[in-house]
């Protein structure tokens, strides 16, 4: 359940504001560096600098989950989406949507260095993904 809760809260920190692809999306980036790396989906989310609701202000799990109880209020629908899409990827019953997807990013908000790297570039929403090829794995084990 505890993974459940932190995947949810990761998908739906970096989709606010986006549609059921938007959230999808996301998930499925999480999913393809969770197979290149091999390792958990958990510590796809905790991984240093990768996602953005986790390094803004050294967000703690205590503050995301606060923010889930809005989220759920605010916008159940969206949040039993997250959920249900944590639950997937947790379970291994998740089906990737689109690309080989390893990155993305919201132009609006961010000009990462890497963005120029990113083939196979795909607008969902307000964020843009797409992958790096021959990219060592981001992650790595944490121990």
């Amino acid at each position: 359940m505890l993974a459940e809760m932190l995947i949810a809260c990761t998908i739906a920190a970096e989709s606010i504001g986006e549609g059921p692809p938007g959230r999808e999306a996301v998930a499925s980036v999480m999913f393809k560096r969770s197979q290149d790396c091999a390792i958990p989906i958990t510590q796809v989310c905790l991984q240093p600098a990768q996602f953005s609701c986790w390094i803004k202000g050294g967000e703690k799990f205590a503050v995301m989950e606060g923010r889930a109880k809005k989220w759920r209020k605010e916008s159940p629908e969206s949040w039993r989406h997250c959920v249900e899409l944590a639950r997937q990827l947790n379970e291994g019953r998740f089906v990737p949507m689109g690309g080989d997807w390893n990155h993305y990013y919201n132009p609006s908000k961010a000009s990462p260095f890497w963005a120029k790297k990113l083939t196979g570039k795909v607008k969902i929403g307000n964020h843009v993904f797409g992958r790096i090829e021959n990219e060592k794995p981001v992650g790595k084990r944490l121990k």
